[in-house]
């Protein structure tokens, strides 16, 4: 998979850009680093820009997401942007299909239980 990446990459005429992201940079070979001119780090947001991004992400949403955008932040704590985004996201959804009976506290408890049950893998 490697030298299938690496090959397709060498092969791109000089006039393109080629922009990659992962999560995942130590599972990177070097040899794919060496491909790369520029590289940025985003670091995980900090607690008050989780909590700032989840407010904005309620509103956007419709709603309440369980828990006050501070205490997920909290409980999130570590998380990128694109994953508390998707946190938010599945807890919607969820609470869509349950309605309308649906019970954001507890589906938010499940997610997260999830999410630390993945963690622990």
């Amino acid at each position: 998979m490697v030298s299938t990446l690496l090959l397709q990459i060498d092969r791109l005429p000089p006039h393109v850009i080629l922009v990659g992201a992962t999560n995942h940079s130590e599972l990177l070979d070097r040899a794919t680093w060496r491909r790369f001119q520029v590289r940025a780090e985003l670091h995980s947001p900090s607690r008050a820009q989780a909590t700032r991004f989840l407010e904005k992400l309620a509103v956007r949403l419709g709603g309440d997401l369980g828990f006050a955008p501070r205490t997920l932040a909290d409980k999130l704590m570590g998380a990128s942007f694109a994953e508390l985004e998707e946190f938010a996201l599945d807890v919607r959804r969820r609470a869509v299909l349950e309605l309308p009976d649906a019970n954001l506290r507890r589906i938010v408890q499940e997610r997260l239980e999830h999410r630390r049950s993945q963690a622990s893998e």
